[in-house]
């Protein structure tokens, strides 16, 4: 969370600390202080609502817990794992995270712009990694006097 607040929207420690203690006590994060990946299934449940209304459908939700988490080797205990789960945005009554534009005018631009990231991160973490196609082109040129040669490379 300190990390990729302060490389993203430029906030200080403090700053990115207090405004999460901010969301937290008005209920539109889980707890902060945790370095887990571990999501609740209702959490896993409200993710999933949130890709497939939004992002285009079942086949864009993968469910972590069979894929990436269960690779991983751990010394911990079950039970602890369960103990904190990962920051993500608060379950609302309906069952869904609230969206980031619908958070109340009276939170601050940084409490807004933070919930958003923490909205982003928690949905993409369980989207399939991302597919792209990466073009190199290479143009190589010799000077007149044939002493210097000179190659120009962009990728896109």
């Amino acid at each position: 969370l300190q990390q990729d607040a302060n490389n993203r929207l430029g906030l200080a420690v403090t700053q990115i600390m207090r405004t999460a203690q901010q969301l937290y006590e008005n209920g539109f994060i889980s707890y902060m202080r945790t370095d887990s990946d571990h999501l609740s299934e209702d959490a896993k449940e409200a993710t999933k609502t949130e890709i497939v209304e939004n992002y285009g459908g079942i086949a864009n939700f993968q469910n972590v817990a069979t894929t990436r988490s269960s690779r991983k080797k751990t010394t911990k205990k079950p039970e602890a794992q369960a103990a904190h789960e990962a920051i993500r945005p608060a379950i609302q009554p309906d069952g869904s995270f609230a969206k980031p534009e619908a958070l109340p005018d009276s939170l601050d631009r940084a409490a807004k712009e933070l919930y958003e990231l923490i909205y982003q991160r928690t949905v993409a973490s369980h989207m399939p990694p991302q597919v792209s196609k990466l073009t190199t082109v290479r143009i190589q040129g010799v000077s007149e006097t044939g002493d210097t040669t000179v190659i120009f490379r962009t990728t896109g």
